[in-house]
Order: C-alpha cells, then structure tokens, then sequence
C-alpha cells in the first residue's frame, strides 16, 4: 500500500483491510514525488497478491 501526505488514511485504509479481508500482512510505503505531484497528497494505493514467490520472499519481512 502507498500512501501520500495523510499517513493517518493510511493507516484507517490498512485496518479496514485487515478487519474485512483478513490480510496476512501490509507493505507500507510513500509515494514518489513524480505520482504525488499528479495525484495530490491524499492518495492511496493498494495491489494485493494471492501468492508469494519464495525469491521475493525476503523483501517482504
């Protein structure tokens, strides 16, 4: 999940996340200042994966 100036939405976004769809875990991040400039500061993205592949699995701990 990405998130602009409004680390607060983020936070409320993730816990509706996790109270309704029960997910294992949340990545956080901010977003750039080349998405923020076109989008605004209050923004939040989300990308889900049903899976994990094991190379990649170190970078989400």
């Amino acid at each position: 999940m990405v998130s602009g100036s409004d680390p607060a939405l983020a936070q409320k976004v993730g816990e509706e996340l996790q109270a309704r769809y029960h997910v294992k875990g949340i990545l956080a991040s901010q977003v750039g200042c080349a998405i923020g400039a076109h989008t605004g500061g209050v923004i939040v993205g989300i990308t889900a994966l049903d899976q994990v592949n094991p190379e990649y699995e170190k970078y989400l701990d």
